[in-house]
């Protein structure tokens, strides 16, 4: 008789690896801020980053069920969303923001996110074409904090995780699929 799915032990072995998951998400996260040089970016992710996730390491302990829905929240909004939002209020970002926003204005001027002759590590474009698409709000409105490509990378980011947790509980057509029909 199979066992319920409520009853599976996640990764067998009956330990509770979500915590331990986020736990070290924490650790790492706070290396890097303290690794990175003070007033940068990176250090604000790693520092916020790590508090974000020792925060969802906590909701996770007192939770009763395994890899439930509030930790991953409590992991998003504290290590994604807030030093996000924050860096975008204040003006800081990495050099990626720059280069996605450039290719933007480069597409829409020359028809290819592409410099065609790149003279600095700032004017490369390792990027495929779509994340172009993601500077668009910048060139358009402007140094406004909202129209910051990252801040549209977040809502990329939440509507792909929102479809596939769509899909993963039976919303979408995978769920279709496997009735057969």
């Amino acid at each position: 008789m199979p066992r319920s799915r409520s009853a599976a032990k996640p990764f067998g072995g009956g330990r509770r690896w979500d915590r331990l998951v986020l736990l070290a998400c924490a650790v790492s996260a706070l290396v890097v801020g303290l690794a990175s040089p003070d007033h940068t970016s990176q250090k604000v992710w790693g520092l916020v980053g790590a508090a974000g996730y020792a925060c969802a390491a906590l909701v996770a302990a007192r939770s009763s069920t395994p890899w439930a829905r509030t930790p991953a929240v409590v992991a998003v909004t504290g290590a994604a969303a807030i030093p996000l939002l924050y860096l975008s209020v204040i003006g800081r970002a990495q050099m990626e923001v720059g280069v996605v926003e450039r290719a933007a204005d480069l597409l829409l001027s020359t028809g290819t996110p592409y410099d065609p002759a790149p003279h600095a590590a700032r004017d490369f474009n390792p990027y495929l074409p779509g994340m172009a698409l993601f500077g668009i709000p910048h060139l358009l409105f402007g140094d406004t904090p909202f129209a910051s490509a990252r801040v549209w990378f977040l809502v990329g980011f939440l509507a792909a995780v929102a479809g596939a947790v769509r899909v993963l509980t039976g919303g979408g057509s995978l769920a279709i699929e496997r009735t057969g029909r």
